[in-house]
């Protein structure tokens, strides 16, 4: 089906790659994404949010920019809630962590949360008086990266800064040796969560050009998941890969085949998918949606 290459315009902006983005979401009734934005030569990257105006996104220069890769949205909170990747240096060391800012809007906005150290793909989602998340451990039996699952009761800030994220279920995914996996972004669905996230992999099975797909599954919303030693999910499938989207540059080489997806727009039978492309562009999708 088809897809598009995004267009971005704004101040400072100009000759910087913009990617990665979020779900889409409406803000001073005017449609948003958040974006990642950086030079090609770098990664140190912004996160900015653009307005659509007939085909084209714009910066708004009324909405904060944040110190962040891979912006995504917080969905259920009884605010506006975004998060993304702060990285840092300790020790002459780069790291990082996922960090949550809320407010009332993209235009005033506090950090309320973060992560573990080296933790990305912290997705959680409100429902109810419960907040359930989806974590991303690496190392030992969570080799390169692994899906985990974690709930807590309480606002969405307290339960992130008082719930262990290190201690959650493993969601045991069907994928091959060497493969990492992350969540991306999370749908309350009717009895279920709908969870979009990324597969990743050596293209070698090595450590040289790396290759990314979209995916989603589905995670049944049970009451009591501590009597489980993992968690159960269903309907695995792959949604999107590099080949399904138009032709462009890559960051570097070795990151041609890249798709990392931000979100989705469900309507119906029918999504568009948001996706950063090779590391270096935004294209957006039309799709069967993946959860009927």
């Amino acid at each position: 089906m088809k897809s598009r290459r995004l267009e971005f315009y704004g101040d400072g902006i100009k000759g910087m790659d913009v990617y990665n983005t979020s779900a889409p979401f409406i803000w001073n009734g005017q449609l948003h994404i958040a974006a990642r934005v950086e030079p090609r030569e770098s990664e140190e990257s912004i996160a900015c949010f653009f307005y659509h105006k007939k085909g084209i996104f714009y910066r708004d220069t009324k909405a904060e920019e944040l110190k962040l890769q891979d912006p995504f949205l917080v969905r259920g909170g009884r605010y506006f809630m975004i998060g993304g990747v702060e990285t840092f240096y300790e020790n002459g060391k780069l790291k990082w962590k996922t960090c949550f800012y809320e407010g009332d809007g993209p235009g005033n906005l506090e950090k309320v949360a973060e992560g573990p150290i080296g933790m990305k793909d912290i997705r959680p989602v409100k429902v109810g008086e419960r907040v359930l998340i989806l974590t991303r451990p690496q190392g030992g039996c969570f080799e390169r990266g692994r899906i985990c699952f974690r709930d807590g009761r309480g606002e969405l800030p307290y339960v992130l800064n008082h719930v262990d994220l290190k201690d959650a279920l493993l969601v045991e995914l069907p994928i091959g040796d060497g493969a990492w996996v992350g969540a991306n972004d999370v749908y309350l669905l009717r009895g279920r969560l709908g969870v979009l996230g990324h597969i990743g992999e050596f293209a070698d099975g090595k450590g040289g050009a790396k290759r990314y797909r979209a995916m989603t599954f589905e995670i049944p919303i049970q009451n009591h998941w501590r009597n489980w030693r993992n968690m159960q999910h269903e309907n695995y499938r792959i949604i999107a890969e590099r080949r399904h989207f138009a032709f462009g540059p890559s960051k570097r080489k070795g990151l041609e085949d890249i798709v990392f997806p931000g979100g989705m727009n469900l309507d119906g039978r029918m999504a568009v998918l948001y996706a950063g492309v090779s590391d270096c562009e935004s294209h957006e999708k039309i799709i069967l949606n993946p959860f009927l």
